[in-house]
This record gives C-alpha cells, sequence and structure tokens, in this order.
C-alpha cells in the first residue's frame, strides 16, 4: 500500500512538472523586424541585415533569457555558431557584407553575436566590431 503511494505521489509530480513547461510564455514579435529579408540575407552579404540593426539594439532585452530554439526561431539559425569551454555556446550573425562574402573585403564587419549559458539560455547579446 505504501509503494502504491508513492507512485501516486511521483506521477502527480511528473504531471506538474511537464505541465509547467508548457506554460512558458509565448515568443515575442520584433517590432519593425522583417523576418524574411533578414534570414535570406545569408552571412550579411545584401547589407539587408545592417538596415535592422536598430531594431535589434532597441528590442535587446527581448531576445535575452531565451533558449537557442527560440533565438533560431526569432532570427533563423545562426551564420556560425561556436561551442567554448564548460559547454558555452554562441551564436554569430554577420550584419553587413564582410570577408565572408567576399575574399577582397579585409574587414569581418559588425557580428551580432549572443552568448548561451550551460542551460543554453541567452545571457548576453552585443554588436562585434562596433
Amino acid at each position: 500500500m505504501r509503494k502504491l503511494k508513492q507512485a501516486n505521489i511521483f506521477l502527480i509530480i511528473a504531471l506538474l512538472l511537464i505541465g509547467s513547461l508548457g506554460c512558458r510564455p509565448d515568443l515575442p514579435t520584433l517590432e519593425d523586424f522583417d523576418y524574411q529579408s533578414w534570414v535570406s540575407d545569408q552571412k550579411g552579404c545584401n547589407g539587408e541585415r545592417v538596415t535592422q540593426l536598430n531594431s535589434i539594439k532597441d528590442q535587446r532585452g527581448l531576445l535575452l533569457e531565451r533558449t537557442q530554439n527560440e533565438i533560431q526561431q526569432l532570427l533563423g539559425q545562426p551564420d556560425e555558431h561556436e561551442l567554448h569551454e564548460r559547454t558555452r555556446k554562441f551564436f554569430y550573425y554577420y550584419l553587413e557584407p564582410s570577408n565572408k562574402c567576399n575574399e577582397d573585403i579585409k574587414d569581418s564587419g559588425r557580428i551580432l553575436q549572443i552568448r548561451f549559458s550551460a542551460m543554453g539560455i541567452s545571457n548576453e547579446i552585443f554588436i562585434k566590431n562596433e
């Protein structure tokens, strides 16, 4: 009888945990942000991403404390990602034409860099080379 009560308690706790995972608020919508233009401008080679830089800067707070999947839903696949020590991860989105687009360009251009904690949550967002 005691084992049955323990199993019931475990089941209730498991259901509560699973239910609470589904209670995350909906993803925000980035104002004045053209998602299609952003994702179609791979590595910033067309210069479309840089036109949306102010929108990203103004709404930086909406990108913090997001999972990697949520960031990808908001900004698309990163141009590059990097795994650092202690399982910290970085996403890189190139903002303007750089040496990634054309070898004749010596500059690496500005890059939106998003750092994730070991738990996979964004905790730092900044513009590299600015």
